[in-house]
């Protein structure tokens, strides 16, 4: 009876140890980051030809694949890996209770054309040069001497183009030329209007008159450029 009642305590005792491990095991595989899913969701269009959400897919599942668990993920530290896409503005992840993560990004947009060498260049808003676009974008064309530094320089004068109705159909292009400053190119009477240093607002009001009265009155032959780099006067070049 003695040899019976150890046997069984020795039975309860292994069953006790074999479900605590069993237990344990559970908990573990619950914390292995084994998202069930990745899911990307743009704020904005895709503009670029070498780039689809799979590529930030491969990019989030190799690094869960590198944690231990998911207490361990550090959402912030995939975003800035995101970020180092070149056409990524932005990147926001998150993690739901059904283990889905969820990414959230939002591209850098074209903000000019830049020309150089012969080529066509695309910069957003900060001077960052952007990869190949899907599709040619309706900006202004810059063009000149363009050394890096000096791309803060166009940033003022594109957004008093863009923002105004008038000058946004009706500039199509800034030249820059270190001595001489800037020279608009007009869509209408592919006119050439020199500004030098001047901000735009001041010669606005001689744009919009002078280019009405050029092309109502005078015809498109009467001017080539037109010079407003000095106050009060409008020169005339043919």
């Amino acid at each position: 009876m003695m040899k019976f009642k150890n046997i069984l305590k020795f039975t309860c005792g292994l069953l006790l140890i074999t479900l605590f491990i069993f237990t344990l095991s559970l908990v573990e595989i619950d914390y292995q980051p084994h998202i069930q899913e990745v899911e990307v969701h743009y704020l904005n269009d895709n503009l670029y030809k070498n780039f689809s959400k799979q590529d930030i897919v491969f990019q989030a599942k190799l690094f869960f694949n590198t944690q231990d668990s998911l207490k361990d993920i550090n959402t912030s530290v995939l975003e800035d890996l995101i970020l180092e896409y070149e056409y990524i503005n932005k990147a926001e992840v998150y993690l739901d209770l059904a283990k889905v993560a969820h990414i959230y990004i939002s591209f850098r947009e074209p903000f000019v054309k830049v020309l150089s060498d012969d080529r066509i260049h695309y910069y957003d808003d900060d001077g960052v040069l952007l990869p190949a676009l899907l599709e040619s974008q309706d900006l202004l064309i810059i063009s000149g001497d363009l050394a890096e530094n000096e791309f803060k320089n166009f940033i003022p004068i594109v957004e008093q183009i863009y923002n105004h109705d008038m000058l946004n159909n009706l500039i199509g292009g800034i030249h820059y030329d270190i001595l001489e400053g800037f020279e608009l190119s007009s869509k209408l009477c592919d006119l050439g209007i020199k500004i030098g240093q001047h901000d735009i607002r001041s010669k606005l009001n001689i744009i919009k008159s002078f280019s009405a009265f050029l092309s109502e009155e005078l015809g498109c032959d009467y001017c080539k450029t037109i010079n407003l780099k000095y106050n009060n006067q409008i020169i005339c070049v043919k």
